[in-house]
């Protein structure tokens, strides 16, 4: 009786030290994610134990790695074992009815009240479980009264309020994703993705929309198609769970003829390119021309997290992929700038330049000059991609220079001129 009375007793004390972890990150989860994991304080009781092995594994991963690397991985095998159980025993526990407290995002006035009334009845509930002698009932009330408090937390931060005339921008990490809900209760997502966070569509969005009663989604707007837009909208298209009526997309191309010349501004080269040059191998055009800009480091590149030199690594090793896609394809390139934002115009440029070598090529620090000289040094029947912005209008021509334009507008602004000299 007394084994059975100390195992009971070990996990009850189990219990309170995970009850009192979600007592204490209960508004972080609420405010992150707007619902609440029933089952987590048991799962947390039943990995618990494997905390210590995970610590001492991983120590002896990191240290025994500088001595041979295959040991290293070996003991490190251990870790990514045990963490990979926990995660499945959590997918499981939130398949299972009643998994999951749906609360909405806690206002600020109420995460700090909740501490406040918190840390107040931790004090009074202290003075008072101490006077209770009997440590197995000790251990009991405690465990009641951390049950009790999490089941009131979770009802006290609940805010699940539908306004009108309301924008919300969720925090999806490295994205962007905003709802809004306008005058006549039309439900609109804007965006939808993130690049930090693979799994924002159902652990975000769909969590959020379906914490403030919104399961219908009338319109959603996707501005561009890069990762950290879009891989959220797949999959609230994929779930059954938000109902999604209609999706705006951007027009990936727009074409112009002028002169007998095509034109055709693009978000990106590939499959433009290749497409055009099975034109040309049919004998439907002639020269294939593109002008494009790097973004370089990027317009971003002040901010810290985009300043490391894997960030860097790979936006040079996206330019080279670039220049030799082009040097494929194409038979003349206008090289200028997308973003040059932190990035030295001239230095991006020229660095863009020795990356072309069995093509002509041509450097201009203005994008508008670039689509100038390329409309109006083609010929008959040539074809002129413009890529890199598409439908894009904010460019970041330096660390606090913005301009605001679309390639579209520059290309009939040219052609209105050209027309006009023409007619004199």
């Amino acid at each position: 009786y007394s084994k059975i009375e100390n195992v009971w007793e070990g996990i009850k004390n189990s219990i309170i030290l995970s009850g009192l972890i979600n007592l204490i990150t209960l508004p972080i989860i609420l405010f992150t994610y707007f619902e609440y994991p029933v089952y987590s304080i048991f799962v947390n009781v039943i990995t618990a134990p494997f905390v210590p092995y995970i610590i001492i594994l991983s120590i002896l991963a990191l240290g025994s790695s500088l001595i041979n690397v295959s040991l290293g991985r070996f003991l490190a095998g251990g870790v990514h074992y045990i963490l990979s159980m926990y995660e499945k025993v959590c997918k499981v526990t939130g398949d299972l009815p009643c998994s999951k407290i749906r609360t909405g995002q806690p206002m600020l006035w109420q995460i700090i009240l909740y501490y406040v009334i918190l840390v107040v009845m931790f004090l009074t509930l202290t003075s008072l479980i101490k006077k209770i002698n009997l440590i197995y009932k000790r251990s009991t009330v405690i465990m009641l009264c951390v049950m009790i408090l999490l089941i009131a937390g979770n009802l006290f931060l609940t805010r699940r309020e539908t306004r009108k005339d309301f924008v919300q921008m969720l925090d999806v990490g490295q994205g962007d994703c905003f709802y809004i809900n306008n005058s006549k209760g039309v439900h609109c997502l804007i965006d939808g993705g993130s690049s930090s966070n693979l799994n924002v569509g159902e652990r975000i969005i769909s969590n959020y929309l379906k914490a403030i009663n919104v399961r219908e989604l009338d319109y959603v707007f996707i501005s561009h198609f890069d990762t950290d837009h879009i891989n959220g909208i797949i999959q609230l298209a994929e779930s059954e769970d938000i109902r999604i009526n209609n999706i705006i997309i951007p027009g990936r191309n727009e074409t112009f003829k002028f002169n007998n010349k095509t034109i055709i501004i693009s978000y990106g080269l590939d499959p433009e390119l290749a497409n055009i040059k099975e034109y040309k191998n049919k004998g439907l055009c002639n020269n294939i021309i593109v002008v494009t800009g790097a973004s370089g480091l990027g317009y971003k590149t002040w901010l810290k997290e985009f300043s490391s030199e894997e960030y860097i690594q790979e936006k040079i090793d996206g330019m080279r992929f670039a220049y030799n896609y082009i040097e494929k394809y194409a038979d003349k390139v206008y090289i200028t700038v997308s973003d040059s934002g932190a990035t030295n115009k001239l230095e991006l440029i020229k660095y863009q330049e020795n990356l072309v070598t069995k093509i002509p090529k041509y450097g201009y620090e203005n994008r508008k000059y670039a689509i100038y000289k390329a409309i109006t040094e083609a010929s008959n029947n040539d074809v002129i991609l413009i890529s890199g912005r598409g439908n894009r209008k904010i460019m970041c021509d330096g660390y606090d220079s913005i301009s605001f334009f679309l390639d579209k507008d520059a290309v009939l602004e040219i052609i209105k001129d050209l027309k006009k000299d023409t007619l004199w």
